[in-house]
């Protein structure tokens, strides 16, 4: 993680600010590193521009597809992709885009959420949740932390962002 968040920086100061721009250049300093075939790094950016609204993202095989959610809709950011390593050849990576408007709710998490890849009901929960008429951060927190991760069997990283 010292290295990701160290190549990304780097990216950024080069003036590479899409997402796949920085998955790129992290892709390379990662293959300059020759590490055994056995590490790999699994990434989800997304880049906001705070005075258009216009956000973007893309991913580098992290296997839970972040959500956003507007006026009473769901859109997972699907996106597949390969993980930062060297078991592929030069495939590039791509950007998804969206307008990040008043009252969107958007969460990248991890799959620490119990079952999340086995049991529909979990997600399900989970998108309730992000649903809420009386929505709020910190309650939502609590309750992905009391519910769906009861039993942690794996760390759980929540990112919750909300548009005022």
């Amino acid at each position: 993680m010292v290295f990701f968040s160290r190549v990304v920086r780097a990216a950024c100061l080069t003036g590479n600010f899409l997402p796949s721009e920085i998955l790129g250049y992290a892709e390379k300093e990662y293959l300059d590193l020759n590490l055994s075939d056995s590490i790999y790094i699994t990434a989800f950016i997304t880049v906001i521009d705070l005075k258009t609204n216009r956000a973007a993202y893309s991913n580098a095989g992290f296997s839970v597809m972040p959500v956003v959610y507007h006026e009473g809709n769901f859109e997972e950011l699907y996106m597949p992709s390969h993980p930062l390593c060297d078991w592929f050849g030069e495939e590039e990576f791509k950007d998804g885009f969206f307008e990040f408007k008043k009252g969107m709710r958007m969460l990248i998490y991890t799959d620490g959420v119990d079952n999340i890849h086995s049991d529909p009901k979990v997600k399900d929960r989970l998108f309730e949740l992000l649903a809420k008429e009386d929505f709020s951060s910190r309650q939502f927190i609590s309750e992905v932390r009391e519910e769906l991760h009861s039993k942690p069997e794996d760390d759980l990283t929540m990112l919750l962002c909300v548009k005022k």
